[in-house]
Parts: C-alpha cells; structure tokens; sequence
C-alpha cells in the first residue's frame, strides 16, 4: 500500500472537467472526483509541510506498507528512502530477476534500484552519503526541487509561477520545516545547490528551470 504523492490541494470538488458528479449523494461513484482543497489537504499532510506538487515532506512523505511473509518481519519499521520506481526492480529481484529499463537512453537517476536490503531491514539501496535529490517541473505555476544530505535540507517551489529563494532546513531537528535558517549556514546551501546544479546537468533540459535564484 502505498501513495505517490502528498495530499491533492487542488479546488476542492472541482474535479478534472465539468463531467464529473460531485453532490454529497454521488461522492464515492465512478463519475465523481472530489478534492479535499488546500486547507484540509494541508490537514492531511500534518505534521509536514505543505502537500502534492511541493518538495517538503507534505509533498514527498508518504505511506508505504509492505507484507511480505517469510521475507520482510512483520511490526517492523524502516527509516531508509525507497521511491516508487524501485518497486517494479525490487519486486523482480524478490523472484531472482533483473531489471532492465525499456529505453536505454533514461538517466540512472531515474530507473530504479533493488531495495530488498532496505526491506529487510539491511543496508540503504542510496547509501548514507548520497545527497537524495527531487525535483518537479511543471510549465507555469508549479515546480519545485529539494537536496538532502545528512540533517541538512534545501526546498525551494513556485510560488504564483515564481520560485521562491532556497530555504535550509535541519530536518532532524526540525522536520515539519518551520525554521528555515539559510542565513545562517551559507556555506551549506552553497554545497546542496551546486550539488544539484551538477545533477541537472546531467539531467539535463527537463529540469533547467528549476535552478534555484539567487
């Protein structure tokens, strides 16, 4: 079980067009698509901040639930980072398989990993000195992008279709991200930022707008 994105901030009961059926008695039903709208979407992230669309943790922490009998101890929990696309790689190694992506021009830092490791309990499948980066880019009003390395965050986002200055955050000691203290430690959002301008560069033109002001 799990969710690929935070809480959907979207007008509440907007829906994607006008075919959409959202009274109270149709809520539920194939042809209706509510929306929670950002103040209760914003409910449902806490204690993180912000929701879908954002790189905080409202936006990028989610559950994930695994059974997996004989394999992974059930009650047990896990701190370590595992994405979306490592699901279908890990499911593959769990059957003594391996992965292999359909084109093979996709960057590294977007195909998967086998995470059985971290499933069970062993090593990360990053790795602790890796510096975790997401970035999201979506022409016109949102986007965003965030590297963590360590305790230490930086998040910058769109905010009415212009990003915002990074913003630091101690995710330890802070990890509803309320204390964005960026003046103090310079030199810290100097190394995450250039360490995400290396990996646009190699990403390349997908995520160019997202180089975060000065």
């Amino acid at each position: 079980f799990a969710s690929d994105n935070g809480a959907d901030a979207s007008l509440r009961g907007a829906g994607a067009n006008d075919r959409y059926d959202n009274s109270t008695s149709n809520i539920g039903a194939r042809d209706s698509y509510v929306t929670l709208g950002k103040h209760w979407a914003q409910v449902s992230s806490t204690p993180w901040r912000l929701v879908k669309s954002h790189p905080t943790e409202g936006g990028t922490r989610v559950p994930f639930i695994v059974r997996f009998p004989g394999r992974i101890p059930a009650g047990g929990r896990s701190n370590e980072l595992f994405l979306l696309r490592d699901l279908l790689p890990t499911l593959l190694a769990s059957m003594g398989r391996q992965f292999e992506p359909p084109l093979k021009s996709i960057p590294s830092e977007f195909v998967g990993r086998p995470a059985l490791e971290a499933l069970y309990g062993g090593l990360s499948a990053y790795g602790d000195e890796d510096a975790l980066i997401h970035t999201y880019v979506e022409p016109g009003r949102l986007g965003g992008a965030s590297v963590q390395l360590g305790d230490w965050k930086l998040a910058w986002w769109k905010h009415n279709g212009q990003y915002l200055k990074p913003m630091l955050f101690h995710i330890t000691e802070d990890p509803a991200e309320t204390r964005d203290v960026s003046d103090q430690h310079a030199d810290i959002v100097q190394r995450l930022v250039e360490k995400w301008k290396a990996y646009q560069q190699h990403v390349g033109d997908p995520i160019s707008e997202a180089i975060p002001p000065n």
